[in-house]
């Protein structure tokens, strides 16, 4: 499953895995 996917589902809970686990840091959390 895709992050995109994840999120457009509603699955996504803001944790920030996905951003603390990404090599390559192409994944941002906007906290607003």
């Amino acid at each position: 499953m895709s992050i995109e996917s994840v999120v457009a589902s509603g699955l996504c809970m803001q944790c920030g895995t996905c951003a603390g686990i990404c090599p390559q840091e192409a994944v941002t959390m906007n906290w607003t």
